[in-house]
């Protein structure tokens, strides 16, 4: 029984060693000096603070590009805007790791002021924003371009499938049932939709 005691108090102090190994290795990932004491603590803090600066300059970034872009459709603003749906926007835009889609979210507010948008269509379009990858986005605009989506080049061709199952699922595209089938007439209203906000953020030049 001691025996057992031992054993488990040498796995225990494994355990610890690992641990501490691990949590060095991390602060050295991030770029922080080894800590003697306390480092979840400080590796938490030092992640916070970044995400935190992140937040703050795709915010005031995202800002810039609204003031820009308001100032066009000043006159359709109505008098009483859902200010949650925005603040939805928002919080997306800022949340948003790819800083590359920071134009994508202001062209979206402009859209939906320009179009008067319901605010599904709104939350719709967002989260396509969000879920697709601008080279994605990319490559659903040139396919409406071309017609054809032997044409895509970007997406890896082992992953055309899934490109594909994606915009199937984001309700961009009409349900096919198999990659020949897939045609730019089976584009969807909200798809139409994305492909003028990605038209309008510039992204297309």
């Amino acid at each position: 029984m001691k025996y057992e005691f031992m054993n488990d108090k040498s796995k225990a102090d494994k355990n610890t060693d690992l641990a501490l190994t691990g949590m060095g290795a991390l602060a050295k990932l991030i770029g922080i000096a080894i800590p003697p004491v306390n480092a979840l603590t400080i590796i938490t803090d030092n992640i916070k603070d970044r995400r935190n600066r992140k937040r703050l300059d795709r915010l005031i970034k995202l800002i810039q590009c609204l003031d820009r872009r308001l100032t066009q459709v000043e006159d359709k603003i109505p008098e009483t805007p859902d200010l949650d749906l925005f603040d939805e926007i928002i919080a997306k835009a800022v949340s948003e790791e790819d800083e590359d889609k920071t134009e994508l979210y202001a062209a979206l507010v402009q859209y939906w002021i320009e179009h008067t948008l319901v605010s599904y269509e709104v939350r719709l379009l967002g989260s396509a924003i969000r879920e697709l990858t601008v080279d994605e986005m990319k490559c659903f605009y040139e396919f409406i371009v071309t017609g054809s989506p032997k044409r895509i080049r970007i997406i890896p061709e082992l992953l055309q499938e899934v490109f594909w199952n994606r915009i199937v699922s984001l309700g961009l595209l009409g349900g096919v049932g198999h990659f020949d089938q897939i045609n730019s007439v089976n584009v969807t209203k909200l798809g139409r939709k994305l492909f003028e906000i990605y038209q309008l953020s510039g992204k297309a030049k």
